[in-house]
């Protein structure tokens, strides 16, 4: 019986200290939670890309100044680039949207382009490049035809930029390249898909967890690290 005595005196000394803690008094704040004085822009500072503006013709959102932004809707590119990227240190969220072309022209233009001598740490992410070239095997070669843009996300060959990373960033139907970040092997692609690309899928010095689906030459090209990926090509003619 000394155990269950023992588990009784036990059991009752817990629930007197529990009840004499809970008589502590209220614990509900004095006053509400002060004002930082801070707007939110001030928390986190960042751009609507729809109030950066263009150049005519040229592209229709031209950023010049390092920074963060993000889109607050889809692009209907009616210029012949979409985004230029013209400054070091940008942060560009996609936040989900796309960008596309509705105009039935031939291919054309970048949906965004890094363009401008040595920029360096860029970042381009959480969004949809939708173009409408489609691809189609026969007896004669591969054909790539149809509207849109000649490439979803590249660089200006001339130029070659550094310490670029583009993540869960999903193309498709590009006439030359879904995404293309030179040689640096300073410049990373992962987790992204590219489905039908005339020319190149994905190229960057790291890919990483990333799928190319029908390119016309090389489906994804690294000049430095690589795990994770999946190369899909449909090689069966159309007679």
């Amino acid at each position: 019986m000394k155990p269950i005595r023992t588990t009784i005196a036990l059991l009752a000394s817990f629930t007197a200290f529990n009840h004499y803690a809970l008589a502590q008094g209220p614990l509900a704040p004095t006053s509400g939670p002060a004002t930082t004085m801070k707007t939110l822009q001030q928390i986190e500072p960042r751009t609507d890309l729809a109030k950066v503006d263009g150049v005519f013709l040229a592209s229709m959102h031209r950023i010049t100044e390092p920074g963060s932004y993000y889109l607050s809707g889809n692009i209907d590119v009616t210029a012949f680039h979409g985004i230029e990227i013209a400054a070091s240190g940008v942060t560009l969220d996609l936040n989900g949207f796309s960008l596309f072309r509705s105009s039935t022209d031939a291919s054309a233009g970048a949906a965004i382009l890094i363009n401008t001598k040595n920029l360096s740490n860029i970042v381009i992410k959480n969004g949809h490049i939708t173009s409408g070239v489609t691809f189609r095997s026969t007896i004669d070669g591969d054909q790539f035809t149809g509207s849109g843009f000649d490439s979803g996300i590249r660089e200006d060959t001339v130029f070659s930029p550094d310490n670029v990373r583009v993540s869960h960033v999903h193309i498709s139907g590009c006439n030359i390249d879904g995404i293309n970040l030179g040689p640096s092997v300073s410049n990373t692609i992962e987790y992204c898909s590219v489905e039908v690309a005339g020319s190149v899928g994905i190229r960057a010095g790291g890919v990483h967890h990333s799928t190319a689906i029908n390119c016309g030459s090389t489906g994804i090209f690294a000049t430095g690290n690589v795990s994770h990926l999946s190369l899909i090509h449909i090689s069966e003619p159309t007679r």
